[in-house]
């Protein structure tokens, strides 16, 4: 048997009244997930990798993780872009020989 859990944000209203000597209420269940969802997707630059913050500032993504998950960073260098400054800094040495 597959199981699976889905979560799902449902505010609720509630507003009470009175028919006929009866009371009633009115129930409104709306599904809010997508907004939820939304709210989860961070804008980043495409070139700088930079994040846009709610206040319209664009910041390092080191320093937006940090703030709001108060996450640290290391820093190092991936193969390919090792390869890169390396290749990089011996065309400057070259050009400086």
């Amino acid at each position: 048997m597959i199981s699976r859990v889905i979560e799902v944000f449902v505010p609720v209203t509630s507003s009470p009244f009175v028919f006929q000597d009866s009371d009633y209420a009115i129930l409104v269940l709306e599904d809010i997930s997508e907004l939820v969802e939304l709210r989860n997707i961070i804008p980043i630059c495409a070139v700088c990798k930079q994040v846009r913050t709610d206040e319209n500032y664009w910041i390092q993504v080191e320093s937006y993780l940090k703030d709001l998950l108060d996450i640290d960073f290391t820093h190092g260098l991936c193969p390919s872009c090792r390869d890169k400054c390396l290749h990089e800094l011996n065309a400057l040495k070259q050009n400086n020989t």
